[in-house]
């Protein structure tokens, strides 16, 4: 089973539709996502609100997102308009969670030496 924490670097807001996009990122900083299915359905709302937000603001360029092992950006796209570079909104680091550690009042650890 693979779990995920999701932690947020927000960049300044180049317009409205940045700044609605920023403002829905932000509520997933520092976020634990317990298995795969919570992992997918998060990329899929922030899809979602993307679509949103890209139907809501037509006239400006459109939002992307673009994810890989260990990332999650959005950009505004304005590689489409002129021979710019893409506006950071939200880049999401991606963590995968190897292990979890418990707090245990009987540890596995023995005792060697000391006193008898």
């Amino acid at each position: 089973m693979k779990a995920y924490f999701i932690e947020l670097r927000e960049y300044r807001p180049q317009n409205r539709k940045c700044a609605e996009m920023a403002e829905f990122a932000n509520q997933f900083d520092n976020t634990f996502c317990p298995d795969e299915i919570s992992f997918d359905a998060f990329k899929a709302e922030l899809e979602a609100k993307m679509k949103e937000v890209n139907e809501k603001y037509p006239n400006t360029m459109p939002l992307k997102i673009s994810s890989d092992i260990g990332y999650i950006h959005i950009d505004q796209d304005t590689k489409i308009h002129h021979n710019g570079c893409d506006k950071p909104v939200a880049y999401f680091h991606v963590y995968q969670i190897k292990k979890v550690y418990k707090f245990s009042e009987c540890p596995q650890i023995e005792k060697k030496g000391g006193a008898k």
